[in-house]
């Protein structure tokens, strides 16, 4: 899966006044996601899972929400948890798996 067909974790946000640093370029979601790339304009949307992730990102979300030992975790806290499980790659492997080559 290529990342910027993904919704990004850091999404735009009232850009209507940094014009000079849009025309400039702004970082690819990659870029943000991976390397902590920012631009003015963006915001940190990590705490809502629903903004940015796939079903299986949402679902594993809860699914460690309602665990006891992460009760005390912030939502940004457990989205990184969530994230860090790459339910991405395990879909891509996964369907890659299925493919039937010639």
């Amino acid at each position: 899966m290529i990342q910027n067909f993904k919704k990004a974790i850091i999404q735009n946000h009232n850009t209507r006044d940094n014009k000079d640093e849009i025309e400039g370029g702004r970082p690819c979601r990659a870029e943000i996601r991976w390397f902590g790339a920012n631009h003015a304009g963006l915001r940190d949307v990590r705490g809502n899972v629903r903004m940015w992730g796939m079903k299986c990102e949402i679902e594993r979300h809860a699914e460690l929400s309602a665990m006891d030992v992460h009760r005390t975790k912030s939502p940004t806290e457990i989205s990184m948890l969530a994230l860090n499980e790459r339910c991405d790659l395990k879909k891509v492997k996964r369907a890659l798996s299925e493919c039937v080559w010639y």
